[in-house]
C-alpha cells in the first residue's frame, strides 16, 4: 500500500474505536504519523544504514517490533497503546495482495529466524559504495512503489485519500460550527451573541 493508504485506513479505524468508546484524548497527527512508522524506519535503514538489505520492508515490518514498540508506549504511558495499533496496522494493510512470503516476514523469527526473512542477506550488500554511491539508487528504490503499483493500489490510495479528506472537513466543521453560530443568531436577532 501507499502513503495515503496507510494514513486513511488508519484514521477510520482509530476514529471508529474512538467512537465505540474507551479512548478520550487522540492526537491525530501522531495517528498519521505511527501509521507511517515502519517504512519510516525501514526505507531509511535500507537507504542510510543496512548495506545488506534487500529492499524497503525489514524489521519494522514485523509483529515482533511492534509488539516492542506496544510495550515501549504503554510502559510510558498507558493510554498511548492506540499509537501502537496504528503502526501495526500498517502490517495488516500491507498484506493485501501478498502471499506467503508476506506472513514469514511479518511472523519473523517466529516462522523461521533468518535474516532472509526479512530482507537482509549478509554479504550480498555493496559494503564498497561510498555512501552517495549507494544512496542514490537506493532512493530510488523507495520510491519505485509509486511508479510500479498496479491499478488496485491506486484504487486504494484514492480511498485512503477520500477519508483523509472527509476527516479533515469533518475536523474543520466542528471547529468552525460554533463560530457560525454566533454569526447565525446576531444576525437573526439583531443583538450580539454571547461567547
Amino acid at each position: 500500500m501507499l502513503a495515503l493508504s496507510h494514513i486513511g485506513y488508519t484514521l477510520a479505524t482509530v476514529g471508529s474505536l474512538k467512537r465505540l468508546g474507551g479512548l478520550q484524548r487522540i492526537d491525530y497527527h501522531v495517528v498519521a504519523a505511527m501509521s507511517l512508522l515502519p517504512d519510516l524506519v525501514d526505507r531509511s535503514l535500507f537507504v542510510f544504514f543496512l548495506p545488506d538489505a534487500q529492499g524497503g520492508r525489514l524489521i519494522a515490518h514485523t509483529l515482533l517490533f511492534n509488539l516492542v514498540l506496544m510495550v515501549v508506549l504503554v510502559a510510558i504511558r498507558r493510554r498511548w497503546w492506540i499509537y501502537g495499533v496504528a503502526s501495526a496496522l500498517h502490517l495488516v494493510l500491507d498484506g493485501a495482495g501478498h502471499s506467503l512470503a508476506w506472513a514469514r516476514h511479518t511472523l519473523w523469527p517466529v516462522l523461521g529466524a533468518g535474516l532472509s526473512n526479512i530482507a537482509i542477506a549478509p554479504g550480498e550488500g555493496q559494503v564498497s559504495l561510498a555512501l552517495p554511491g549507494q544512496v542514490l539508487p537506493r532512493l530510488g528504490d523507495v520510491f519505485d512503489p509509486y511508479l510500479s503499483a498496479p491499478l488496485w493500489a491506486w484504487l486504494l490510495e484514492l480511498g485512503g485519500a477520500a477519508i483523509i479528506l472527509g476527516f479533515l472537513c469533518s475536523r474543520w466543521r466542528r471547529r468552525r460550527t460554533p463560530r457560525l453560530a454566533r454569526s447565525l443568531i446576531s444576525r437573526f436577532t439583531g443583538r450580539r451573541a454571547m461567547s
